[in-house]
C-alpha cells in the first residue's frame, strides 16, 4: 500500500492494522534444537498474508519482522516499545511469534535467540509479554503463538484504490471488535510439530490456509476470528492427533473479522477461463491463482510433490511467483505434472475455494 500511488487515495485508504512476526529458528542456547527453514518460511507466509492487499491489508510498514539474531528478548520489548508509540486505540494490532517454547518453574515462556532457561535469561514469559502488550493501546490485539506449550501462555494481565485493494467498507468492518486473542499452537503440555514434507510448521501452516478462506467465510465474505481458530484446530489434529491448538480471549466483544476472502475470489476469478480479462490467459490465470493459495511456490506444502511431479526438475531460485511461472512452462511443453493432477490435490487443502472448484469440474 506504502508504494501504491495515483488517486487511489481518493476512494480507498491504508488498513489501520500494525503487525510484529517473531521468528527464532536457531537459538545460542545449544540445549535447544535448531529449527531450521520451516520457521523462517512461516514468517515469510504470515507476511505474505498480511500485506495481500486483497485479504488483510496490512501496509508494508506497519509489518515488522524480527528474526535470526534480531530476535533477542530486549529487540522484542523494544520493538514493542517503539510500536506502542504510534498504535492508536482503534487500530489492531497482531502478533506472530514462531519458534521453541517450554515450560519452567515460572511457567509457560517463548525462547528468543538468546534464551538460556538454565541461566533464567532471555525469557519471553507470559509476565512479560503482557507488560509489553499493555502498553501498546490497541483495543483489538490477535497474538498467534506457533510453539511448544504455547497453550500456557497466560496474557490475562494484560488488557486492554484499484479493485485489488480492500475498500473504507471494508476496512472499517475489519478494524472493528476489542478484545486480546490468543490463538496458541499446542497445550501447555504439547509439542508443536513440523513434519517431514512441510515447507512450514504444521500450525502455521493451518493457520496462513485458514486466512486464504480455506475454512469458509461468512455471508459477507469475511474470516472472522473464531471460524478461523476453529478451522485451524480441527485441521491440527486431523493432521496430528497429539497436537491440540488453543483458544484464549480476555475482554472479547465479538468475532471480530480477520480477512477477507470474497476479495481474493473476485481477483482470481474470471467469468470463464478465458473471458472477462481479456489480456489474461489461462496461464496467467493460473499463477495468480497458485501465488495466492501457494506463495512459496510450487514446493509450498508440497503441492508439486504431492501432485506426483518430480521437485528435481524445478529451479526453486527467486520469488514464488517466478517459481509458479517456471512450473507451469515445464507443464505446458508436458516435462512434468498436469494442471488437473495440481488442482485435485490443491483442492484437497482448499475445499472451498470456488475458483479450484470452477477449475475442477469445468
Amino acid at each position: 500500500a506504502a508504494n501504491f500511488r495515483g488517486d487511489w487515495s481518493m476512494n480507498y485508504r491504508e488498513f489501520r492494522g500494525h503487525a510484529l512476526i517473531v521468528t527464532v529458528d536457531s537459538n545460542i542456547d545449544p540445549a535447544f534444537k535448531d529449527l531450521g527453514k520451516a520457521v523462517i518460511a512461516d514468517g515469510d507466509a504470515v507476511r505474505a498474508i498480511l500485506i495481500d492487499p486483497g485479504l488483510c491489508g496490512y501496509a508494508d510498514k506497519n509489518v515488522v519482522r524480527l528474526s535470526g539474531a534480531d530476535a533477542s528478548l530486549q529487540a522484542i520489548k523494544d520493538t514493542l516499545e517503539k510500536m506502542s508509540a504510534i498504535i492508536e486505540e482503534d487500530d489492531p494490532f497482531f502478533l506472530f511469534y514462531s519458534g521453541h517454547g517450554d515450560v519452567g518453574a515460572g511457567g509457560a515462556f517463548l525462547a528468543p535467540v538468546d534464551a538460556v532457561p538454565t541461566q533464567g535469561t532471555g525469557l519471553l514469559t507470559s509476565q512479560l509479554l503482557a507488560e509489553a502488550l499493555l502498553k501498546v493501546r490497541s483495543k483489538r490485539k490477535l497474538i498467534a503463538i506457533d510453539a511448544c506449550c504455547s497453550g500456557g501462555i497466560d496474557l490475562t494481565g494484560a488488557r486492554a484504490k484499484s479493485s485489488k485493494w480492500l475498500g473504507n467498507a471494508l476496512l472499517d468492518e475489519m478494524e472493528d471488535g476489542e478484545g486480546i486473542v490468543v490463538i496458541a499452537s499446542s497445550r501447555s503440555s504439547e509439542s508443536s510439530m513440523i513434519l517431514g514434507g512441510d515447507s512450514t510448521s504444521l500450525f502455521t501452516k493451518h493457520l496462513v490456509a485458514g486466512f486464504r478462506g480455506a475454512g469458509g467465510h461468512d455471508e459477507g465474505g469475511f474470516i472472522r476470528v473464531f471460524d478461523l481458530f476453529n478451522y485451524v484446530a480441527v485441521s491440527v489434529r486431523a493432521e496430528w492427533p497429539s497436537q491440540a491448538p488453543v483458544y484464549a480471549a480476555h475482554h472479547q466483544d465479538s468475532n471480530f473479522a480477520v480477512a477477507y476472502c470474497e476479495a481474493v475470489e473476485k481477483r482470481i476469478r474470471p467469468k470463464s477461463l478465458h473471458s472477462e480479462i481479456a489480456h489474461m490467459t489461462k496461464a496467467d490465470s493460473l499463477v495468480e491463482l497458485f501465488c495466492v493459495l501457494y506463495p512459496l511456490g510450487p514446493t509450498d506444502q508440497e503441492l508439486w510433490v504431492r501432485a506426483g511431479g518430480d521437485i528435481s526438475r524445478l529451479v526453486l531460485s527467486g520469488t514464488g511467483r517466478i517459481q509458479w511461472v517456471r512450473a507451469l512452462r515445464q507443464i505446458d511443453r508436458g516435462l512434468s505434472v498436469s494442471i488437473p493432477d495440481i488442482i485435485n490435490v490443491a483442492f484437497e487443502d482448499y475445499p472451498k475455494n470456488r475458483n479450484l472448484e470452477m477449475l475442477r469440474d469445468g
